[in-house]
């Protein structure tokens, strides 16, 4: 497992990250965002391990674009069985679209909120930006990694 973002390391594995890796700039790199925890899989089922959870996975990542929507499921659904989006039914996947399930690891571990048009994201120098969903995807792609040899400016 290689960490492209800030988050990893620790007693579960992974490299440890410090702030020498954020080659690419504190303030062009995203530290954390925000969430929506009744759309992500991880917040609602880590035990209560809290929002870096419970093992050495960055959990929040910039695959899907900022406020991809998951179909929230209420609070006490259970995993499905088998675990996989493949096993989703009407209550766990209302909309029945495996881009928009609680299980789809590709997908449910995007930053979203409630404000219209973007997310508010904590840089790795402290500073807080709210970044739009317009953003250029390949631009929010480079924000979120420390050390590809990509340093952007926020728009």
């Amino acid at each position: 497992m290689f960490a492209r973002g800030v988050w990893g390391g620790g007693e579960h594995g992974g490299p440890v990250i410090r702030m020498a890796t954020v080659r690419d700039g504190t303030s062009n790199t995203i530290l954390l965002g925000e969430l929506l925890p009744e759309e992500s899989e991880f917040q609602r089922y880590n035990d209560g391990k809290g929002w870096v959870g419970g093992n050495y996975v960055a959990q929040g990542q910039t695959i899907q674009p900022i406020n991809w929507h998951i179909d929230p499921v209420p609070a006490d659904t259970p995993w499905p069985s088998p675990w996989a989006c493949s096993s989703c039914d009407a209550i766990t996947n209302p909309s029945g679209d495996p881009n928009h399930c609680m299980w789809n690891w590709a997908v449910t571990w995007g930053f979203k909120s409630n404000h219209p048009g973007g997310v508010n994201f904590a840089m790795a120098d402290g500073s807080v930006h709210f970044i739009s969903e317009s953003i250029d995807h390949k631009l929010y792609q480079c924000l979120g990694c420390r050390h590809d040899g990509q340093p952007v400016t926020l728009p």
